[in-house]
């Protein structure tokens, strides 16, 4: 959220209880600690908990922290859309935990190997071709949903 979101924010819950003081300091930690997080949801929160409490709320009664994943994922989906990137991630490029990229680097070794015994080499990149068209039609499918909803 930006310092205007916040300062909106801020102004809101001085207009409704009188007894919420603003001086310079407060203002700008304020302002600080309501930078991670997401201005409209945290204003319809805001909303919500005025409506039913007397006392001026504290940051943690209405801030709703900004999805940093859902964030990327959107400004990755905008780029794939947008023909900017044509190359899906790999996964040593996430920001995802080493022991969950671990266990994701296992499971492939694990289908890889089933895959190639039961596989001639000409039927396996046949299946390649076909997962990856799949991959493509899944990823176009789930771009056009994104982008409807947003």
């Amino acid at each position: 959220m930006n310092r205007i979101e916040s300062i909106e924010l801020m102004s809101i819950i001085s207009d409704v209880y009188t007894n919420f003081e603003l001086n310079e300091r407060k203002i700008e930690t304020w302002i600080e600690l309501l930078r991670e997080g997401d201005f409209q949801k945290s204003k319809t929160a805001l909303i919500a908990y005025i409506k039913n409490q007397k006392f001026p709320p504290a940051i943690a009664d209405f801030l709703v922290s900004e999805n940093n994943s859902l964030k990327k994922t959107n400004e990755l989906i905008s780029k794939i859309f947008e023909g900017e990137n044509t190359n899906p991630l790999k996964l040593e490029d996430t920001d995802l935990p080493d022991d969950f990229k671990k266990a994701v680097l296992e499971y492939r070794k694990k289908k890889n190997a089933k895959l190639k015994g039961h596989l001639s080499e000409e039927q396996l990149v046949e299946r390649k071709n076909l997962l990856k068209e799949q991959r493509e039609y899944l990823l176009k499918k789930e771009l056009m949903k994104a982008h409807e909803r947003n």
